[in-house]
């Protein structure tokens, strides 16, 4: 009875902390690629792009090198490859 059973975990997702964001908001303006921001951040790609969105920064310019990289624009870009 004394002992309490452990949280359970609901989701393998991390929530992003106002740190988190200040530092994506940095890589992001240093016009890293998508994959090098995931990378630092330890994060997946499409987290990275969801919370790009989200901080709306989508709209900030991408160089042609991390376009090039990353291969998927962002708002009304087109993914590469889908013509």
């Amino acid at each position: 009875m004394g002992d309490q059973e452990e949280p359970r975990k609901t989701s393998n997702r991390l929530r992003w902390t106002g740190d988190d964001d200040a530092h994506l908001r940095r890589l992001w303006q240093d016009n890293l690629t998508v994959e090098a921001i995931a990378q630092e951040l330890q994060r997946t790609p499409s987290s990275i792009y969801g919370r790009v969105r989200n901080l709306d920064l989508s709209s900030s310019t991408l160089t042609a090198n991390s376009e090039a990289s990353s291969g998927i624009y962002l708002k009304s870009r087109q993914v590469r490859g889908t013509d």
